[in-house]
């Protein structure tokens, strides 16, 4: 019985992917090129999740400044929500929801490139932070579930995901993650 669980759970998370890879490849590979192209021109790419996301966000962060394949020279990557000062004091005066824009007016800048991963929950911070890049003409990508309304600014490109859990959620959004580093380090560096 365990393993029949198993095997049911595998083939639906194929399907999932099978299914983001021949319906939205073209989104993937559009966004892959506006990261290559910021990268060249030094800039950076902010990545910000909500809830189980946040720190989806961080693994994908570190697989720009690091490496998938081969040596590479690092790319600048950061997961914003992640200040252990900052965060509990935006809480103890209730402006909790003002963390990832204030991380971004810290360290973005004209040019940076910002990814959100929306877990499916109505996420306050995320909202403030897309309206915040809208005001800013900064641009944006939205990675959500595909059941999810998504009800902030219109990002520059959207991937929709299937998954009914967060667990499911969380694997495809990582999946996306990997996908646009191997396509960024093909780019720049023929990887």
């Amino acid at each position: 019985m365990p393993q029949d669980k198993v095997k049911d759970l595998l083939q639906q998370h194929q399907a999932a992917l099978d299914l983001l890879v021949s319906q939205q490849f073209d989104d993937l590979e559009r966004i892959g090129q506006k990261l290559t192209g910021a990268f060249n021109e030094g800039n950076k790419l902010l990545i910000a999740g909500s809830g189980l996301l946040s720190p989806v966000g961080g693994i994908i962060a570190s697989m720009f400044q690091h490496r998938l394949h081969l040596e590479r020279p690092p790319l600048p990557a950061f997961a914003l929500g992640n200040d252990l000062a900052l965060a509990p004091s935006l809480q103890r005066d209730r402006l909790e929801e003002l963390l990832l824009a204030r991380q971004f007016d810290f360290i973005g800048q004209n040019g940076d490139m910002v990814l959100l991963l929306a877990d499916g929950k109505h996420d306050p911070c995320i909202l403030n932070l897309a309206e915040q890049l809208q005001q800013q003409n900064a641009p944006f990508f939205l990675i959500k579930p595909n059941s999810q309304e998504w009800t902030g600014p219109t990002p520059d490109t959207t991937i929709g995901l299937i998954g009914e859990t967060g667990g499911e959620i969380a694997a495809t959004t990582l999946f996306c993650g990997q996908t646009l580093c191997s396509l960024v380090e093909h780019a720049l560096f023929g990887i």
